[in-house]
């Protein structure tokens, strides 16, 4: 064999073996990455053992991360100084919650975006703890009368259409009374359309701003009640991580225990009080009410943004009057520019009566509990009704 193709074989030969290194570096990528520690490697890490949970807000975050303990990741969905009333979540938010393993919340319209989650079928990770189910709510004034308006409308709807069958009845045989009828009723009709398409818009303007509760939703203001979110949340993580079940049942234990605390020292501190009523900003107290005998005059409804008519506003004025009420409350997330001048126009003073729906960025740097907040809430309470 020459010289000239012995050489072609070996370039032949070299040839070969590069197309065949390529070849098998694009069926296992690897193989080149792992030859540089500056390359990602396509080896998968570690997953930590810890399971990720999101609560819906402030006192249910709390709740649970005395739960979980250190055997869980827990993150507050509504972000810290946000009154969650109507939030809605952002993509990243919902990306988030994807990757969790459970989440938290409280249910009875607080959080009106959930049933959507659920119903989009692309959360089935994702275990949706309801933490006021099988609790036994307070039914809303608004619902009762709502109600009772559709009662009243459908038999008022019954009789006019008996009203138009005999109206009908009677003019059949008068040909101009019917035009006339035909263009009085096309007035009608237009008119009509016009306040229909006018009350789309109004009720479309009023759910943007206010959303209204069948059922209240404020049952973690009752440490009793919170005692049953807690439970339930304990039963959701044992559910998830049954390896773990005595240390979630010993902790939601242990957290019951303080709570049980809490009411105690509720019921002794409010035992002896001059007065029996107290304005909070908006109605959010009536599972505390009920719980301790206090009675509540709120200046908004069941969300803080509900509006207040001139009447209102008013008959709250002359109540706090007439009540000689020395304390209205304020919220830590709301302005409280009308707390305020209501106070001054009734000759009161303004104090910050909690829902613990959130808390400030303040207060989370100082790490403030559940418990801490009800605490500050009782004292101010305690000025308001008066108490020895």
């Amino acid at each position: 064999m020459n010289k000239a193709a012995s050489v072609a074989i070996g370039v032949g030969i070299a040839a070969a073996i590069i197309v065949a290194v390529i070849a098998l570096a694009q069926s296992n990528p690897s193989v080149i990455e792992n030859e540089s520690p500056t390359q990602p490697t396509m080896i998968p890490q570690p997953q930590t053992s810890k399971i990720k949970i999101v609560a819906s807000f402030y006192p249910l975050y709390e709740f649970s991360k005395n739960i979980a303990g250190d055997n869980a990741d827990v993150s507050m969905f509504i972000p810290v100084g946000i009154e969650p009333h109507d939030w809605e979540p952002s993509i990243g938010d919902l990306v988030t919650l994807k990757e969790s393993d459970v989440f938290v919340y409280n249910g009875v319209g607080m959080e009106p975006f959930v049933d959507k989650l659920i119903d989009s079928g692309e959360y089935s990770n994702l275990l949706f703890v309801e933490t006021t189910n099988g609790i036994e709510l307070i039914e809303t004034e608004e619902h009762s009368g709502e109600e009772e308006h559709s009662g009243e409308e459908e038999h008022s709807g019954e009789e006019e259409h008996s009203g138009e069958e005999e109206h009908s009845g009677e003019e059949e045989h008068s040909g101009e009374e019917e035009h006339s009828g035909e263009e009085e009723h096309s007035g009608e009709e237009e008119h009509s359309g016009e306040e229909e398409h006018s009350g789309e818009e109004e009720h479309s303007g009023e759910e943007e701003h206010a959303h209204k509760f069948p059922y209240d939703p404020h049952v973690w203001l009752d440490p009793i009640l919170a005692k049953e979110q807690v439970m339930i949340i304990k039963d959701a993580l044992i559910k998830v991580d049954a390896d773990n079940a005595q240390y979630y049942e010993d902790n939601a234990n242990a957290y019951s225990a303080k709570l049980d605390e809490l009411d105690s020292k509720i019921r002794t501190e409010l035992s002896s009080c001059n007065k029996d009523t107290i304005v909070p900003f908006h109605n959010a107290f009536s599972y505390f009410g009920n719980r301790y005998g206090i009675k509540t005059q709120a200046l908004s409804g069941l969300a803080p943004e509900s509006e207040a008519t001139a009447r209102d506003l008013k008959e709250i004025i002359d109540f706090v009057k007439e009540n000689q009420i020395k304390i209205i409350f304020a919220e830590e997330l709301v302005d409280p520019k009308l707390a305020q001048v209501l106070a001054d126009e009734a000759g009161a003073q303004i104090l910050v009566l909690s829902p613990l729906e959130g808390i400030t960025v303040e207060e989370q740097e100082n790490g403030t509990s559940y418990i801490q907040k009800m605490e500050e809430n009782l004292k101010n309470i305690k000025v308001a009704l008066e108490c020895q």
